[in-house]
C-alpha cells in the first residue's frame, strides 16, 4: 500500500494529508467541499467573523446536513422494510389463492 501526501488549502490553512494513492481524488473532493462550505459561511457574514467562529458555524452547518441525511436514510429504510413486508404478505396470499385453485406452484 503506497502512501502519498496531498497538500490542500482549506480556508487559508495549508495541510499535508497522507493517504493511500487511491484516496487522493476523494480527499481533494472532500477538501474542496469543506473549503467551499467555509467560504459560504464566511461570505454570509460579510467577513465580519473570526476564523474560529466561521469554523464553528461551518461545523454546525455540516453536522446539520449530516443529521438530515441520516434521518432521511432512516425514514427510507423504514419505508423499504414496510414495502418488503407488504410484498411478502401479498406473495403469500397469491400463493395460497393459486393453491386453492388446484394449481401447483411448480407448474407455473
Amino acid at each position: 500500500m503506497n502512501k502519498e501526501t496531498l497538500e490542500v488549502n482549506i480556508f487559508g490553512v495549508t495541510l499535508n494529508i497522507k493517504s493511500k494513492d487511491s484516496d487522493i481524488e476523494y480527499l481533494q473532493e472532500l477538501a474542496s467541499f469543506v473549503n467551499d462550505n467555509f467560504n459560504e459561511i464566511y461570505n454570509q457574514y460579510s467577513g465580519n467573523q473570526s476564523k474560529e467562529v466561521v469554523a464553528i458555524l461551518t461545523c454546525l452547518n455540516l453536522a446539520d446536513k449530516l443529521k438530515k441525511i441520516e434521518k432521511e436514510n432512516k425514514d427510507n429504510k423504514y419505508l423499504i422494510d414496510n414495502l418488503k413486508a407488504s410484498i411478502t404478505s401479498r406473495i403469500s396470499d397469491l400463493v395460497k389463492l393459486i393453491e386453492v385453485k388446484g394449481v401447483k406452484i411448480d407448474e407455473l
